[in-house]
């Protein structure tokens, strides 16, 4: 019956596309029943753990349900009967048979509340014991379950004076959704490529956070900048290379320091990708964010959920800045962004900022002024060096659903990454004098 149960459970889980869930589901309870079924020992200790469990569950439903009702509604109700001088005992009434009679013993009361609000338990020889299996087991399930879900894997980064933090090169890792994140020699969800440009060869560096990250959703091959380069090579570019540098809560400190400490690898056009909020962050490192140091990985998977819930309620508790405050870090972010693009023209590198529509802006169309603001700000401060900012409001309306589109409010899904990608092949081709010119340069027009 239980099994049965748990089977329909699995199989509900199934079809609202929670597969993970659904196969976890069904392997527990399919182990657990084929262990009953051949040792009568092994049944009679599941039943026993399950007992303990429901008498742990009873208890805690009980106090959440009847203590509202005995601290809070009961003294309430007895302060107005006191207040109306009601008598429902009739016990100061010389007309009506009182109702009122002795109460039970303190102990015997204990007893059948005892009895009536909490599961009735198996007897046992061994309480503790029975607790403590039943305690590891519960700690293992949730172990196993966390980990099909893609948790107790993660990402682990390197700690860096220049660029605060950047991932730790050489690691393979799957998470959400079975997606495959890999990293190079220089810490770049892109493939190994030599430090020198080999001849011939156009290479664009691409610079942002986590929305050219991809998040732990995005399978390595939908990144829009790995979109970017496929469609780049279709249309003719065979000798082009897209190096991605986007790291989750990155800004433009974060980006200007990794350029420092590692250059620009050559590379003829650098693109900058911009989320508007980026200009509030300043230079942080992990301290800041509940990632990991390749120097202190999980052990378990509940220490990273437990790692990700404390981090949450500490950045709720912690405020934002003051009016004052974010107009600095605007302006000091602005400046970051401009010292960014004096960095890469120096190393030789032609430069484009393309700055990804929030959901509001990007699906809606409902820009905000704070977005403009930026916009406008950005495109005053690097006027001056030549370079072009493209905002494309309301790119992805009438492309597809929300859902399809965006992950939350910020980041692009999976649909997002492929319609993004191919406005960007646009923008390469059309804005990038230097790509025009090694089109058709004599050499590469020979090699072709």
């Amino acid at each position: 019956m239980v099994w049965a149960l748990a089977l329909c459970i699995a199989s509900i889980s199934f079809a609202f596309g929670r597969h993970a869930l659904a196969a976890g589901i069904a392997a527990i309870s399919s182990g657990l029943s084929i262990g009953a079924l051949c040792s009568r020992s092994f049944e009679r200790t599941i039943w026993q753990i399950f007992a303990v469990l429901g008498d742990w569950l009873g208890r805690a439903a009980a106090f959440l349900l009847l203590a509202p009702i005995y601290f809070v509604l009961l003294p309430c109700i007895r302060w107005f009967q006191r207040l109306g001088a009601s008598d429902p005992f009739c016990r100061r009434s010389e007309t009506h048979q009182t109702l009122w009679k002795e109460s039970d013993a303190d102990d015997r009361k204990v007893r059948l509340l005892d009895a009536a609000f909490a599961s009735v338990r198996v007897p046992r020889s061994r309480p503790y014991a029975v607790a403590a299996v039943s305690l590891v087991l519960l700690f293992a399930a949730s172990e196993i379950t966390l980990r099909i879900f893609g948790f107790g894997h993660p990402v682990v980064y390197v700690l860096d004076p220049q660029a605060g933090y950047y991932p730790l090169p050489g690691q393979t890792v799957t998470r959400e959704r079975g997606a495959s994140l890999r990293f190079n020699s220089f810490g770049m969800r892109a493939p190994d490529f030599p430090r020198e440009k080999l001849p011939g060869v156009f290479r664009i560096l691409m610079l942002g956070d986590s929305t050219l990250y991809g998040g732990s959703y995005i399978d390595q091959k939908d990144l829009y900048a790995r979109r970017l380069e496929a469609a780049l090579r279709e249309t003719g570019h065979p000798k082009l290379e897209v190096l991605n540098m986007g790291v989750n809560g990155w800004g433009p400190f974060h980006e200007l320091g990794y350029v420092r400490r590692f250059g620009t690898f050559g590379a003829d056009l650098a693109i900058i990708c911009v989320p508007v909020g980026d200009v509030y962050r300043p230079l942080y490192g992990l301290e800041a964010l509940p990632f990991f140091s390749n120097h202190a990985k999980p052990m378990f998977a509940a220490e990273e959920v437990f790692r990700h819930l404390t981090w949450r309620y500490t950045e709720s508790r912690l405020g934002t800045y003051s009016t004052q405050g974010l107009k600095y870090q605007r302006e000091q972010g602005i400046r970051a962004y401009v010292d960014l693009v004096r960095e890469l023209q120096e190393n030789h590198a032609e430069v484009i900022v393309e700055i990804l529509p929030q959901l509001k802006s990007g699906f809606f169309g409902a820009h905000s002024a704070d977005e403009d603001g930026i916009v406008e700000e950005l495109r005053t401060g690097l006027k001056p060096y030549g370079v072009p900012v493209h905002f494309p409001v309301a790119l992805f309306r009438g492309q597809g659903r929300q859902e399809q589109l965006y992950h939350d409010k910020v980041h692009l899904d999976a649909l997002g990454h492929t319609i993004y990608a191919r406005y960007l092949t646009q923008q390469v081709e059309t804005a990038s004098s230097r790509l025009q010119a090694w089109m058709h340069s004599p050499v590469l027009v020979g090699s072709l």
